[in-house]
């Protein structure tokens, strides 16, 4: 009879591990597409060096494309792209001296408490239109344990998550899924 009960169990832990998400699914789908989409934006990509990041970042500020962020830790970038204009303040992540996931901050550049026109709602609802344009992107909402909800999508390795962060910003992140740490780990459900 434990016998029986042990090989029960196994089996139901082993079919309960193996279950995946639609989430999951299609990151696993996109990973072994062998597509490579290093392309983040303003030339920036994935791999690049510190090194080469400061010099191209040095050169589309002569270009006056971008400007030093506020207090001094990150890049700014004026987005005319959207409904509104809006400012997106950026600082790549390097792993191994190489740029691996570049999180970024944005809003409306006349954003104000009494103006619900320029809130993070609609900033969002606009990025995605525009990232959807700009980069081919369908985005499926998601839930995170502790992220909530998550607007995400994938091309090749090239993950871009868009994500309400308060009234005011939103917060959106590009990610290279070759590096198993930027992988999807909790269970993520798909929103209906």
């Amino acid at each position: 009879m434990r016998k029986f009960l042990f090989i029960t169990l196994s089996i139901i832990s082993l079919s309960a591990c193996q279950v995946k998400t639609d989430y999951q699914k299609w990151e696993e789908k996109e990973l072994n597409s062998g597509v490579i989409n290093d392309s983040i934006y303003l030339g920036i990509t994935f791999g690049m060096s510190p090194k080469e990041f400061f010099a191209h970042c040095w050169e589309l500020n002569k270009e006056g494309l971008i400007r030093q962020g506020p207090i001094n830790n990150s890049v700014e970038y004026e987005l005319q792209d959207l409904a509104y204009p809006a400012k997106l303040n950026f600082y790549p992540t390097f792993r191994e001296d190489e740029i691996v996931e570049v999180p970024a901050t944005m809003y409306y550049s006349a954003w104000s408490p009494w103006n619900k026109t320029y809130y993070a709602d609609s900033l969002q609802l606009d990025v995605i239109k525009w990232l959807g344009e700009a980069y081919g992107a369908e985005f499926m909402e998601v839930t995170h344990p502790s992220r909530g909800t998550v607007q995400v999508s994938l091309s090749g390795n090239r993950r871009i998550s868009v994500q309400k962060k308060d009234d005011q910003f939103i917060k959106i992140i590009f990610s290279d899924l070759r590096k198993k740490e930027y992988l999807f780990k909790p269970k993520l459900e798909k929103k209906g």
